[in-house]
């Protein structure tokens, strides 16, 4: 009987420790596809999305200026890499900042050329 009590007890304790770890990670998940839209265009310029075939650095200029990369692919290839979430593919602000930051992007490269 001793065992049995002694059983449950070890069983309630370590679901009261894997419960917080679980709900850390769905939190952590959570945060995960919440990147901002500046933030998507910063991990794309960094070579963060180059397995989703968004090139890095002055390639991501290029491809924008060239039509490959579009606000509506950088931002499936932050859905796809697990950071945005499926409906922001839906949504118009983000997409329209996800835009207006890539188009930025050129203009930041010439800032200093003065």
């Amino acid at each position: 009987m001793k065992r049995f009590i002694l059983g449950g007890l070890s069983v309630l304790v370590l679901s009261a420790a894997v419960v917080p770890f679980a709900t850390r990670t769905e939190t952590a998940r959570a945060i995960q596809t919440n990147v901002a839209p500046v933030t998507l265009v910063f991990l794309a310029k960094r070579g963060m999305l180059r397995e989703r075939g968004i090139p890095g650095s002055g390639g991501l200029l290029v491809g924008y200026r060239a039509g490959r990369v579009t606000e509506e692919t950088l931002v499936q290839a932050g859905i796809d890499e697990g950071i945005l979430a499926p409906e922001t593919i839906n949504d118009r602000r983000y997409l329209r900042i996800v835009r207006n930051q890539l188009r930025r992007l050129g203009t930041d490269a010439t800032a200093g050329d003065d």
